[in-house]
């Protein structure tokens, strides 16, 4: 049970300091922070989040990549249809 809670303390708190850095337009850091919130869990709501960071950055090697991984977790993902 202490696994669980370390693990999820982990993810959630990598997942706001991501949010936190991206409210405050640090692109770079937030990114940073929602890639270490993805070894735990591949969550959709952070890769969207990676989406909207690297169109902001123009990183489109990335963006191809976030967008593959997207495919992967949710096939029928509505970021998929407007990209």
């Amino acid at each position: 049970m202490l696994e669980y809670y370390k693990f999820y303390f982990s993810y959630q708190v990598d997942n706001l300091l991501g949010i936190c850095y991206q409210k405050l337009s640090y692109y770079t850091i937030a990114c940073y922070y929602y890639h270490k919130s993805l070894d735990y869990d591949e969550n959709i709501t952070v890769l969207q989040n990676l989406v909207v960071i690297y169109k902001k950055l123009k990183n489109y090697e990335m963006l191809e990549k976030i967008y593959t991984k997207i495919k992967i977790v949710d096939p029928n993902n509505k970021v998929l249809r407007h990209s």
